[in-house]
């Protein structure tokens, strides 16, 4: 890992060849998790020793007591220091935080917050023949992954889900489902409250869930 960028090592743990080791203060630990899942909010104790990317969303992580992934700890990731990107470059934007309507455009520019970009240039050799630019709000690299989120799950599933639960995520799921399950419809779930439901299994409920969620991420 000596010879990796900062941004190379976030991509690692990003997609599961990396986990992060903590060896420090539970502030220090979660100044590193916020930089590598900026929109998860949960805050880690420090109980675990590792924390790694969730098996179905880059954007939050889970952690546990033992691992097979290699590691980098906590004080390695908060020596790296932070590299420059290069322009021109090739990326996804859109002036919304949303990367289902992003069109890929040339930027070669970053400045006041905004990405500038050569006008309905999509390649290198496009932007050649451009002179007029446009701003930009958002901007993802091209190898960005999208969230799998909203999912539909069926009703037997979902009764399936409550019937594992623990007593306060029981009565919570059968309020929120009881109507599609009784008319046997299919219940979305959003990321927000899978992510928040996930962090409260027991180990059993997340084999569970685990089984659900790659039936539906096929």
């Amino acid at each position: 890992m000596k010879n990796l960028t900062k941004s190379e090592i976030i991509e690692k743990i990003l997609n599961a060849e990396l986990c992060i080791k903590n060896d420090a203060s539970a502030e220090q630990l979660n100044k590193v998790l916020k930089i590598v899942f900026p929109k998860d909010n949960n805050r880690a104790s420090g109980s675990n020793n590792f924390y790694y990317v969730s098996n179905y969303n880059r954007n939050y992580w889970d952690s546990c007591n033992n691992t097979f992934k290699d590691f980098i700890t906590v004080i390695e990731f908060l020596t790296l220091k932070d590299e420059e990107l290069t322009f021109p470059r090739e990326m996804w934007v859109n002036n919304s935080n949303n990367f289902k309507d992003a069109k890929k455009r040339v930027v070669f520019a970053y400045k006041c917050n905004e990405y500038i970009a050569w006008v309905k240039a999509k390649t290198f050799k496009e932007a050649e023949l451009k002179t007029e630019t446009a701003r930009w709000d958002f901007a993802w690299e091209l190898d960005h992954k999208e969230s799998i989120f909203p999912i539909m799950i069926s009703s037997t599933d979902a009764q399936s889900l409550i019937n594992a639960a623990c007593d306060p995520s029981k009565e919570k799921l059968s309020d929120l489902w009881a109507k599609n399950i009784v008319l046997r419809k299919d219940i979305e779930v959003s990321e927000e409250f899978y992510t928040e439901m996930y962090k409260i299994c027991t180990s059993d409920q997340k084999k569970l869930v685990d089984q659900m969620m790659e039936k539906y991420t096929k």
